[in-house]
C-alpha cells in the first residue's frame, strides 16, 4: 500500500472515530431534564388572539393545572454579549449582567426534575407571588450582584407606566400585588437541555439562570406568553396521554389548540436549517 493511499486510509479512520465520538456525546445528552425530549409535548398550532380575553383564559386553564401531573412550564433564552452590549451601549437597564447567560423560565414541577435542591419555603414563596431567581454559585460575587441588580430591574419594570403592557392592562398576578423579589444560589451540577430555538447554539448548559415561575408570580410577559407554540412553547408535557386529558377542555377546544411531539417540532425546524442537524441524536433510542 503506498504512502498516499495510507494516508487517505488513516484519515478515514479518524473521521468514523470523530463521528463515532460525536455520536456519542451527543447520545449521553439526549437524557433530559426529568423526561426524554422526544418524549415530551408542545403547543403546535393554536388559533392565537392578541386580546386580554384570550390571554386571561390562557392563563386561568395554566393556573388550574400548573400542579396536575406531567404538566411543566418551561422557556429557555440565551442572552449573549451582543444583546448585553446593546442593553449597555442604549441604556436599556441601569444594572447590566456582566456576561452572556442562558435564562430558565422553569415551573416548581420542572424544577424537581433538575435536581436542584432549594431552602425550604423558597418553591412555596414562589407559588404566593414572590419572584424567585437562582443564580449559580459559580458567579464571582460582581457578577451575582450585577444579574440580581438586573433581574430585579426587569421584574420591577413591568410594572412601570413604560411597560409595553400598563400595570393595569395586565393579568393580575399576587405579584403585582405585593412586588416581592428574592434570589437564591444553587451549585451547577449536571448539563441541562437547552431547548434550542436557533442554528449554532449548544445542547446544553450547565449553569442558567433560573427563574421559577408560577401562576401566582407572572408578569405580563409570561402570562401572555403561556401559548406561544413549537420550540418557543412555554407548557410541556410529559407524554401523550397528558394532552389529550385537555383535549375536551373549554379553552382547548374554543382556539383549536394542537400538541405535537417535542421531536416532530425540531425535526421540521431541522428540514427548514433554523436548527441544528445535530438535534437528531437527542431522539434517537
Amino acid at each position: 500500500m503506498t504512502k498516499k493511499v495510507l494516508g487517505k486510509v488513516l484519515i478515514a479512520v479518524l473521521l468514523i472515530l470523530c463521528a463515532g465520538i460525536a455520536a456519542f456525546i451527543i447520545s449521553n445528552q439526549k437524557a433530559d431534564i426529568g423526561f426524554k425530549v422526544k418524549d415530551s409535548y408542545v403547543i403546535e398550532n393554536i388559533n392565537f388572539e392578541d386580546s386580554y380575553d384570550f390571554y386571561l383564559q390562557g392563563y386561568n386553564w395554566y393556573k388550574d393545572h400548573e400542579n396536575d401531573s406531567g404538566v411543566f412550564l418551561l422557556k429557555t433564552e440565551y442572552y449573549d454579549d451582543d444583546i448585553i452590549n446593546t442593553w449597555q451601549g442604549n441604556n436599556v437597564y441601569s444594572c447590566v449582567p456582566k456576561k452572556a447567560f442562558w435564562y430558565y423560565t422553569v415551573s416548581p414541577s420542572y424544577l424537581k426534575t433538575m435536581g436542584i435542591d432549594t431552602p425550604d419555603g423558597l418553591v412555596e414563596d414562589a407559588q404566593n407571588g414572590v419572584r424567585v431567581f437562582l443564580i449559580p454559585d459559580t458567579y464571582s460575587e460582581e457578577e451575582k450582584n450585577a444579574m440580581a441588580d438586573y433581574l430585579a430591574e426587569d421584574s420591577q419594570r413591568a410594572l412601570s407606566d413604560d411597560a409595553p403592557r400598563k400595570p393595569e392592562d395586565a393579568i393580575k398576578t399576587e405579584y403585582y400585588e405585593n412586588i416581592q423579589i428574592e434570589f437564591d444560589t444553587y451549585t451547577p451540577a449536571r448539563e441541562y437541555f437547552t431547548y434550542p430555538c436557533e442554528q449554532d447554539l449548544p445542547l446544553t448548559e450547565n449553569a442558567p439562570i433560573i427563574f421559577i415561575c408560577t401562576a401566582n408570580n407572572m408578569i405580563y410577559f409570561e402570562s401572555e406568553s403561556l401559548f406561544a407554540t413549537d420550540v418557543n412553547s412555554y407548557i410541556k408535557f410529559e407524554g401523550g396521554d397528558i394532552p389529550e386529558k385537555y383535549a375536551d377542555d373549554d379553552f382547548i377546544k374554543k382556539y383549536d389548540v394542537k400538541f405535537n411531539r417535542l421531536s416532530e417540532i425540531y425535526k421540521k425546524t431541522q428540514r427548514a436549517g433554523m436548527t441544528d442537524k445535530g438535534l437528531s441524536g437527542v431522539f434517537e433510542k
